[in-house]
């Protein structure tokens, strides 16, 4: 494992508050504390931890970041990493709010909540109708489905351009 990330998420940082702005921004996706709590969302702190954890120099302009761990099947942490970054990054081919180590790929993220239940249960998802305006944010996925939903994001081919770079 990444020995920055394996810090981040070790029991050191158990009691450390998340950024006010990364806690909103989490809560604003319709995440309780409780739920926050249990995935290890962290700010990453201090800002020179930033290009180790990512393994690569992070843009000027970024102030700061939280990490978003994935868990793998049976609930243990992986290797993956992925952040989002405060402020937004804007580059010509458009906004960036998350970043990842180059090739590490896509993975599909298991909230532990309701990890074996999704993983051992028959029940299928009712069909929603979503506006394209509101697609992107993703709030409607908690909101249709609360936490049973996996989502398997797929890159756009500017993205897994960008992300082979």
């Amino acid at each position: 494992m990444n020995p920055h990330l394996d810090f981040l998420l070790s029991s050191v940082y158990d009691r450390s508050d998340l950024h006010p702005d990364h806690l909103a921004d989490l809560q604003k996706s319709g995440l309780s504390y409780e739920t926050i709590t249990r995935q290890k969302f962290r700010t990453v702190t201090p800002p020179s931890l930033f290009d180790h954890l990512l393994g690569f120099q992070v843009p000027m302009g970024v102030t700061s970041m939280y990490v978003i761990p994935f868990f793998d099947t049976n609930g243990n942490l992986t290797d993956h990493v992925r952040t989002k970054v405060f402020p937004a990054i804007t580059t010509a081919n458009g906004t960036l709010k998350y970043l990842q180590p180059r090739r590490s790929g896509v993975r599909i993220y298991f909230p532990l909540a309701t990890l074996q239940a999704v993983l051992h249960s028959d029940a299928t998802l009712p069909t929603v109708s979503i506006p394209a305006s509101r697609f992107s944010g993703m709030t409607w996925v908690t909101e249709q489905w609360g936490l049973r939903a996996i989502v398997w994001p797929e890159m756009s081919t500017r993205d897994y351009l960008r992300a082979t770079e």
